[in-house]
């Protein structure tokens, strides 16, 4: 190759800190009187030199052998690795590690991956309005408030509920802020609009979803189905979020796959440590989180005098007609 490329500070979405040379030497350490300056400790101040034989084959010489240096993760003794004394050939695609830095070779001519293409328009947004993610969020917030006293036998009182519901707001912002500043970081732009939306939608989903395995539990009299379902629900949930955060914060490949690994991890962590947590034997009966269905009921509840005075008025009312139909009878 007549032209060499040494790309240093590999980070994708940034701008390539690249040394190009056309067949003069470049000079690679830790002083400032070499063409590319790397400031790791473990680097000399001269380490390598980059020349071109008339060959046009390009070689790496190592001036300081202080510590090791590896040629695509191989050390210089490798049978695999061409070299005469301290140097040995490189090619377009080669990576050198000097230190704790790596170094990759290219030549003009190398060859790049194909354009990715892009997940949703937002991600050419730099940000998006946040009134509608807001008013999500806020409906979010009274759709669980609704749910949890109507959807299921209220136990605690109303403000309660307003109290937890505003609580999670707060932590779903927070969340959503520090992926932001996490994209502010890695990309340049917080996206912070865009995750929030994201977010919300998911919770939403979720919130809509949530009350399905505690009313199987009770369809099939198994707390193991409850259990299961919870965890699968959370697998889902959790892998879509980090899905979308890493794809707005993050310049990463395979995003999908990334947030399946770590939430299969993180859930399956959740789990393994509730199975090893249980005693073997409990003197309390394992009953279901729910007495029945939690089929919504907009009427108020009754406590056990007002109850019983009603169930005694009913049976009253059976007693003075059977009296009416022997009376009859005769």
């Amino acid at each position: 190759m007549e032209q060499v490329i040494i790309q240093y500070g590999v980070k994708e979405g940034r701008i390539a800190e690249l040394v190009r040379s056309h067949g003069e030497d470049i000079l690679i350490g830790r002083g400032f009187n070499n063409q590319l300056v790397i400031q790791d400790d473990y680097i000399a101040p001269q380490q390598l030199r980059i020349f071109q034989q008339e060959n046009q084959t390009w070689w790496v010489e190592v001036l300081e052998q202080t510590n090791s240096v590896l040629l695509n993760g191989k050390t210089l003794n490798d049978e695999e690795i061409d070299k005469e004394d301290n140097c040995f050939q490189i090619r377009s695609g080669d990576r050198i590690t000097i230190g704790r830095t790596t170094l990759s070779v290219y030549s003009a001519e190398h060859k790049v991956e194909k354009t990715r293409k892009l997940l949703t328009r937002s991600l050419h947004q730099e940000s998006i309005s946040l009134t509608l993610p807001m008013i999500l969020l806020v409906l979010l917030s009274a759709f669980d408030i609704a749910l949890e006293h109507f959807l299921i036998i209220p136990q605690e009182s109303l403000t309660t509920f307003v109290t937890t519901s505003l609580l999670s707001a707060f932590i779903v912002l927070i969340w959503v802020s520090l992926w932001a500043l996490a994209g502010r970081i890695f990309r340049h732009n917080s996206h912070f609009g865009q995750q929030l939306l994201a977010t919300t939608l998911i919770l939403f989903v979720l919130s809509i979803i949530g009350p399905w395995p505690q009313l199987l539990e009770f369809t099939f009299s198994s707390t193991s189905t409850g259990t299961v379902l919870n965890y699968l629900l959370a697998f889902i949930c959790f892998a879509l979020l980090l899905k979308f955060h890493l794809l707005f914060a993050t310049n990463l490949r395979r995003t999908g796959a990334i947030a399946l690994s770590i939430s299969a991890l993180v859930v399956g962590g959740s789990a393994s440590y509730q199975y090893y947590q249980q005693s073997e034997f409990s003197y309390e009966a394992n009953y279901s989180q729910v007495i029945r269905p939690s089929f919504m009921h907009l009427g108020s509840d009754l406590d056990m005098s007002e109850y019983l005075k009603q169930t005694q008025q009913v049976l009253d009312a059976i007693d003075k007609q059977n009296v009416a139909d022997k009376q009859k009878a005769l």
